[in-house]
């Protein structure tokens, strides 16, 4: 029998028997196997050694910061004035209400974020969770502090507690991914934080009166609240009452945040795409495409696809922000909608070098497009009128940062400009110069001499809710859905498994996958079969 046929009649076994959704989750040693390996002590990391160093010295006691109320006083000017507050979380930590938010502190360029929370009588009170960029490793690293207060109240914590400071713990990866990152939406609406709107209060009376609340209480006698910075020149500092009252910056912290967190996380996303086995053959001439000085095959059918994908995310996260007039809805449209087709652009870039995409971004719906910058633009404006380059900038700058590092000669083709924008001071690729100059680079770099891989088909969007208990550190055993290669390497080494997870999204509710979520409708589960099929197959094809 041919494999395929094998295949497809292992697809509609859909009535076989199964016994569970997910194996047990992984062993830390396990899961630490696959996040990136630590490269000695990173390079920029003074204010992360200062943490730590503080955690177990008080320089005013001798002993060991005992609470959050204790911690946040020591800590340095810039953490303590650039915070949000987090009153409705998607997190774990459930002791979080509008009088009692979830704090976190920034540094204004993001290699360290801190969040605790603030309720007196909540279990997570006095865990203290750190995430860190590591400049050498260009990863994050998500680390937790269970502070002597916490195993005073909770002796159960002290297990917890002598594993302090260790990387990337288990439970925190189910969240952040295996190759972790921050979980953070993108501008302008962000659900469930104070300044939900652009930072401001404007549209929803509720919030404004909630955070009212929050500001006459924050000041009680222990609270961890009372030593934070509160910038002045706002009366619901450090938000603004509406937008038009900020134009500086001075009170758009979810925006500034967010800012930092990206362009860390565009180097993040730039070493995963440099360990790709096609990147040195194929990053010249996805370079030529994204400039737009050669053609990247990039399909009617994909740029419809990855349009619809995005108007969807968009819709859904405004009804979690709860703003349903339409002309609302339609001026916080995520502006990522304004760019659909730049995005299937870098859809295309993943598909070919089959890296995958599913934690670019930072929302925490895996496989989300939601990766507003914030500060790079891409706007040029020429003779032929204005041109859009927005996030493709972003891995435009990394890519011809790292094929300069290798290549002097290809120095005349990246050069970069200051930006200087809501206090933050930055560089950025110099477009024009770039634009200019891909012609020649194009040539000399022979990207017509370099033909394009057949691009295998691409996932379909209810393929990462698979990714998110499979990958890597996941609860379930690995399986690579959203990499076409490797799951048709895998399906053709185990023709059954595509049996066993077709049965699994039909089945009893009980064994019903994905487990953590809400069932796949009629829809989902015949566009995850065809998928299946298709790559179980072969499928060279673009769509």
């Amino acid at each position: 029998m041919r494999h395929g046929d094998l295949v497809t009649r292992a697809l509609a076994a859909l009535g076989c028997a199964l016994v569970s959704a997910c194996t047990p989750a992984p062993a830390p040693a396990q899961v630490l196997a696959h996040a990136p390996a630590r490269v000695g002590e990173p390079r920029h990391d003074p204010r992360y050694r200062a943490l730590t160093a503080l955690l177990a010295h008080n320089p005013a006691t001798g002993a060991p910061v005992d609470s959050i109320a204790e911690l946040v006083p020591l800590l340095d000017d810039d953490l303590r004035s650039s915070f949000t507050l987090v009153f409705a979380t998607r997190s774990p930590e459930q002791d979080v209400d509008p009088v009692h938010p979830r704090v976190v502190l920034f540094g204004s360029d993001a290699r360290l974020v801190l969040a605790f929370t603030g309720d007196p009588t909540g279990p997570d009170l006095d865990i203290l969770e750190v995430v860190r960029f590591r400049d050498d490793a260009r990863a994050f690293e998500l680390e937790r502090f269970v502070l002597p207060a916490a195993v005073r109240r909770d002796p159960a914590l002290a297990a917890s507690a002598r594993a302090n400071g260790h990387a990337n713990p288990t439970e925190c990866l189910r969240c952040h991914g295996a190759d972790p990152r921050p979980i953070f939406d993108s501008y302008p609406v962000w659900p469930g934080f104070y300044g939900s709107v652009q930072d401001a209060f404007a549209t929803d009376p509720a919030e404004l009166a909630s955070y009212r609340k929050f500001l006459a209480s924050k000041d009680a006698p222990g609270s961890v609240y009372r030593s934070l910075a509160f910038p002045p020149g706002s009366e619901v500092s450090p938000y603004a009452l509406t937008p038009a009252e900020d134009t500086s910056g001075n009170f758009a912290p979810n925006m500034r945040l967010g800012m930092a967190l990206t362009e860390r996380n565009r180097e993040r996303i730039a070493r995963k795409l440099e360990a790709a086995p096609g990147y040195a053959t194929y990053r010249d001439k996805l370079v030529a495409g994204l400039l737009e000085c050669a053609p990247l095959p990039v399909t009617s059918e994909a740029r419809a696809r990855v349009q619809t994908t995005l108007a969807a995310e968009n819709a859904a996260k405004l009804d979690r922000a709860h703003i349903t007039d339409p002309d609302e809805r339609h001026r916080l449209r995520m502006v990522e909608l304004n760019s659909s087709d730049n995005f299937a652009e870098i859809e295309y870039l993943a598909r070919v070098l089959d890296v995958s995409r599913a934690d670019w971004s930072m929302a925490i719906e895996t496989g989300a497009f939601a990766l507003y910058d914030g500060i790079l633009s891409g706007r040029v404006v020429g003779r032929d009128g204005a041109r859009d380059f927005y996030f493709k900038e972003d891995f435009l700058f990394e890519m011809l940062r790292g094929r300069v590092a290798a290549d002097p000669h290809a120095a005349a083709l990246f050069a970069v400009k200051p930006y200087s924008i809501y206090h933050r001071d930055g560089t950025r690729l110099d477009l024009p110069r770039a634009i200019a100059g891909c012609a020649k680079f194009a040539a000399e770099a022979n990207v017509d001499g370099v033909a394009w891989p057949p691009t295998p088909p691409a996932p379909p969007l209810v393929v990462y809710r698979c990714v998110r208990c499979h990958d890597p550190g996941g609860d379930g055993p690995p399986i690579p859905f959203d990499s076409p290669v490797r799951l048709h390497a895998l399906l053709s080494a185990q023709p059954e498994l595509a049996a066993e997870v077709a049965a699994r999204t039909v089945i009893s509710a009980t064994d019903r996958m994905p487990r953590d979520q809400t069932p796949l409708v009629g829809a989902d589960r015949g566009a995850l079969l065809a998928y299946l099929q298709a790559i179980a197959a072969g499928a060279p094809t673009t769509e």
